[in-house]
């Protein structure tokens, strides 16, 4: 959606540009077409009115890139959450699986010779239980604080854009309205 915003924004600038050189030619040309005083001051208006438009969009367009770059920034944030994610789950189980190993190699059955092998496996898993969650409320604790010193940022909602495109449309067709209205009751034909 942002794109066609952006899209649109750009065919406004054109639009708004191309209009301004066809009020900047009307203007250099108003003695040839032989324009009352009165109507060279209304298409000085309307040339201020334009430039006011152009002023406008492309503030809009700044405000609109600034919001794409600001939705890439988040987009990136939350795949670094994942990512820190995967990364806390492979610490707790990295070690876990060490642990495994050595469990099903026979130096643990040689270890363990005098105990029933139904004990020292139960112990070993449950060792490996109480390491993983120790190892797990360790490193939530401690990036609990790191994210605490940190803070956090609040996204833009994504009908921003829309809404910025609608104040756009609204006011430069505005705008252009009353001008029309005023060309077309001010100016006369040439002669």
């Amino acid at each position: 959606m942002a794109r066609s915003v952006g899209e649109s924004l750009i065919y406004y600038l054109n639009a708004i540009e191309a209009n301004g050189a066809v009020l900047t030619k009307l203007r250099a040309n108003a003695e040839r077409l032989a324009l009352p005083k009165q109507d060279i001051e209304f298409l000085h208006d309307v040339m201020l009115d334009n430039q006011q438009c152009a002023r406008q969009a492309q503030i809009y367009s700044t405000v609109l890139s600034g919001l794409m770059d600001a939705r890439g920034t988040i987009v990136n944030n939350n795949v670094n959450v994942l990512l820190k994610n995967l990364t806390l789950i492979n610490v707790i189980f990295l070690p876990l699986t060490l642990i495994a190993s050595i469990g099903g190699m026979s130096e643990y059955s040689m270890m363990t010779h005098g105990i029933d092998w139904r004990i020292s496996y139960t112990l070993l898993t449950l060792g490996m239980v109480a390491l993983g969650w120790a190892t797990w409320v360790a490193l939530v604790r401690i990036l609990d604080k790191r994210q605490t010193k940190q803070g956090s940022h609040s996204p833009y909602g994504s009908k921003h854009g829309a809404m910025l495109l609608a104040g756009i449309r609204h006011r430069c067709d505005r705008i252009l309205s009353r001008s029309r209205r005023r060309v077309t009751t001010r100016i006369s034909p040439p002669r």
